[in-house]
């Protein structure tokens, strides 16, 4: 597995599947099949839009905002709400852990816990 930032020339047509933790104190993790996954016609389970793999995409490749020391309107100290661990396995079969963008109070950013939210625990339908 290789941890690091997403590339901002990164496609969404480079991503098989898109592996979201839910709760994770219980380790449940759903897996989304893309339509450039070798099984998306094969198998039923949840599945990703392109568009929604480039939002998040898009969004994780954000650069982090320089932390602040006594952050307006921080009521959590950083980290206090983590997102929740993403994983990405690309069409050439490698794993990416990517990193989170942070804003100036060093949580998520607005937009990539938007972009992590975008997918539904149960998946969406395939049309």
């Amino acid at each position: 597995m290789v941890l690091g930032r997403v590339n901002s020339a990164m496609r969404s047509e480079q991503v098989d599947t898109v592996t979201i933790c839910h709760r994770t104190g219980k380790a449940w993790f759903t897996t989304y099949l893309t339509p450039q996954s070798p099984e998306w016609g094969s198998l039923d389970g949840p599945v990703a839009t392109t568009k929604q793999v480039q939002a998040l995409l898009d969004a994780l490749a954000e650069p982090d905002e320089t932390v602040v020391q006594g952050c307006l309107n921080s009521w959590d100290p950083p980290g206090a709400r983590p997102v929740k661990p993403i994983y990405l396995t690309l069409t050439d079969g490698t794993t990416v852990q990517p990193a989170i963008p942070t804003n100036t109070c060093g949580h998520v950013t607005p937009s990539a816990r938007r972009a992590v939210n975008a997918f539904p625990w149960g998946g969406v339908e395939r049309g």
